[in-house]
């Protein structure tokens, strides 16, 4: 059998919300193309112990102690802590072995913002002909529990790399898409990976304004606001490129309960880490580098309210003085 007429295996590392709702995404289609992919999918989890609560349906009076999340996972079909009353595909199957996961993969989706410092720490023993061999050209950059619900949405992937010739955007398009998820695929992939990081920045500023109860006109001018220099910054650095999701939720909440977003990750996001905090620490370090932090307000206010040197009062004013 030639290279190019072999079946592609596809592996998913992360398995939190986003992780597990790309991986049952992928699922599905890996399992009506059979002709294209091997139909089993394996997903990367981190191994924790967990107890089924007494009024799960899954909960067994038979089962008085923890259990393995990837053991229940594989047993009831659903990722009960992170994705719960969605129901998984019979051919995923969940995984604590990152070199098991990865060992025959030929196309590996990085699913998790520590997915990256997993695979390079653990080394795993990739396939020379793999067609992501690296990391950090993971192709599928979206962040949404909506899509695992079937509900009507969007996203945009970036085209691989000239190198990777036996991967084409038919061949994504078919993997990642859905009748329900909805896929373009583009050749700006900087321009893609930025606006998917950076758009988590822009969710917290609007969170930010929405729990200080502005209306949907303050909301607005925040987000007009934050893609305008979403849009600077990539033409500054990579000029060759360029609602209510979990970040924006996330800091709405943590302004309407006085408390800081780490507290929402413990308190409401069962320890899953908010996408837009570490992008906005790196943001902000990327221009103060370069000693264009003033060029950058909006990202250098959000810093400052995540460090807790900036009020979110202080926000409107921020971006009527700099922006006006």
């Amino acid at each position: 059998m030639s290279p190019q007429s072999k079946q592609h295996t596809v592996a998913v590392v992360g398995s939190e919300n986003w992780g597990s709702t790309i991986a049952k995404i992928l699922a599905g289609n890996t399992a009506s193309h059979p002709d294209l992919f091997t139909p089993k999918l394996q997903v990367w989890v981190f191994e924790e112990q967990i107890q089924l609560p007494s009024d799960s349906p899954y909960h067994s009076k038979y089962v008085d102690k923890p259990e393995n999340l990837t053991e229940v996972t594989n047993t009831v079909r659903e990722n009960v802590k992170y994705l719960l009353g969605t129901p998984l595909p019979e051919n995923l199957v969940a995984n604590p072995g990152i070199e098991e996961v990865v060992k025959d993969e030929t196309i590996l989706v990085a699913a998790e913002n520590f997915s990256e410092t997993t695979i390079g720490y653990d080394t795993p023993p990739m396939d020379a002909d793999a067609q992501d061999g690296s990391p950090k050209d993971n192709k599928i950059k979206i962040d949404e529990q909506r899509q695992a619900k079937t509900k009507l949405t969007h996203t945009m992937i970036g085209r691989v790399p000239l190198e990777f010739i036996t991967v084409d955007k038919e061949l994504l398009r078919t993997l990642s898409g859905r009748p329900y998820f909805h896929v373009n695929v583009v050749d700006d992939l900087a321009g893609v990976t930025l606006s998917g990081a950076l758009k988590n920045i822009v969710a917290l500023a609007a969170g930010f304004v929405a729990g200080k109860g502005s209306g949907e006109n303050g909301k607005a001018a925040v987000i007009r606001v934050g893609v305008n220099e979403m849009v600077k910054f990539g033409r500054t650095w990579f000029p060759q490129s360029v609602n209510e999701r979990t970040n924006f939720r996330s800091a709405k909440h943590a302004v309407e309960k006085g408390v800081n977003v780490d507290e929402i990750e413990k308190s409401e996001l069962n320890g899953q880490k908010l996408q837009g905090m570490s992008t906005a620490k790196s943001v902000y370090n990327f221009p103060e580098k370069h000693g264009k932090t003033a060029d950058f307000p909006f990202f250098d206010a959000v810093d400052g309210i995540l460090e807790g040197k900036t009020s979110v009062d202080c926000l409107p004013k921020l971006l009527d003085s700099r922006f006006g």
